[in-house]
């Protein structure tokens, strides 16, 4: 009986980010600091788009 439960209980959780639109794998794995990039500074930001649109 164990082995008929995994699959259905492994197939679930890509069923469920499916129907719900929402990955918590994913939103796990992008809060690692590894994903994370340096801070961002909003004011050079900012100014490099202003003088790419100029």
């Amino acid at each position: 009986m164990d082995r008929l439960r995994s699959p259905a209980f492994i197939d679930a959780g890509p069923a469920f980010a499916a129907v719900t639109d929402t990955c918590a794998m994913g939103m796990l794995l992008s809060r690692l600091r590894y994903n994370r990039g340096p801070g961002v500074d909003v004011d050079a930001a900012l100014a490099g788009i202003s003088r790419s649109n100029a």
